[in-house]
C-alpha cells in the first residue's frame, strides 16, 4: 500500500512540474519578496508608452538587470529597454539609495511578425488558472520572474527549466537581442519556432 501510496504521489508530483512548466500561471501582485510598489516602478521604467501596448515582455532577474520590450502597434516598432545600475538593479538601487538608468533600442517590426508574437503570448497567458487550492504556481525569493503581456491580459512563469515556459522566454529574448542588434532577419527566422510554441500552448488552453 505504502509503494502504491509513493508512485501515486510521485505522479502527481510530475504531473504538477510539468504543468508549471508547459503552462503560464496569474501575476502574483501582492507578496512578500516583490513588493507591489516595485513592480509599479519596474513597469513605469521599462514601458515607456503604455498607452498603445499590444503586448510586452518584462523580466525580473534577482542579481541581473531587469529589461523588457514592448510593442506599438501604431507605429509599428519594438521597444527594447534595460536597466543599467551600479546596484545591480532597481530593486537594489532602490534599497541602497543609489541611481539607475535606462538604454532603449527601437527596431521596426514587420507586422506579421510581430501579430505571430501577439498571438503567441495571448495564447500562452490563456493557459494561466489559478489552482483552486490557492497554492499557486511555484516561485522563489532567488531566480528570475517573467511577465507577459497582451490585448490587456497578463501572465507570468518563474525560473522554468524546461518544457513550454522555458522556450517561450528563449524566443522572447532572442527577440530583445534582434532588437538590441536592430537585426530583422533574426526575428523573421524566429517564426517557425513562434508557430510551433503557439500550438504547443494551445494545448493546455482552458475552454
Amino acid at each position: 500500500m505504502k509503494r502504491l501510496l509513493s508512485i501515486f504521489f510521485a505522479c502527481l508530483l510530475s504531473f504538477m512540474v510539468q504543468a508549471q512548466e508547459n503552462r503560464l500561471g496569474p501575476i502574483m501582485v501582492y507578496n512578500i519578496s516583490s513588493p507591489d510598489i516595485y513592480h509599479t516602478i519596474v513597469l513605469d521604467t521599462l514601458i515607456p508608452e503604455k498607452v498603445s501596448v499590444t503586448f510586452a515582455y518584462v523580466v525580473r532577474p534577482s542579481f541581473d538587470p531587469e529589461y523588457a520590450l514592448v510593442y506599438n502597434w501604431y507605429k509599428k516598432k519594438i521597444i527594447y529597454s534595460e536597466v543599467v545600475s551600479s546596484a545591480t538593479n532597481i530593486w537594489y538601487s532602490l534599497n541602497s539609495n543609489k541611481n539607475y538608468t535606462v538604454n532603449r533600442w527601437e527596431l521596426k517590426v514587420d507586422p506579421k511578425v510581430a501579430e505571430s508574437i501577439r498571438v503567441l503570448l495571448r495564447t500562452a497567458i490563456a493557459t494561466a488558472v489559478a489552482p483552486k487550492d490557492g497554492s499557486g504556481f511555484m516561485v522563489g525569493e532567488d531566480g528570475t520572474t517573467y511577465q507577459f503581456y497582451a490585448d490587456f491580459y497578463t501572465a507570468e512563469c518563474w525560473s522554468p527549466d524546461s518544457g513550454n515556459n522555458a522556450e517561450l522566454v528563449r524566443i522572447m529574448d532572442a527577440v530583445c537581442q534582434a532588437v538590441k542588434k536592430q537585426d530583422s532577419a533574426l526575428l523573421q527566422a524566429l517564426l517557425p519556432d513562434i508557430n510551433r510554441l503557439t500550438e504547443a500552448y494551445d494545448k493546455y488552453v482552458c475552454r
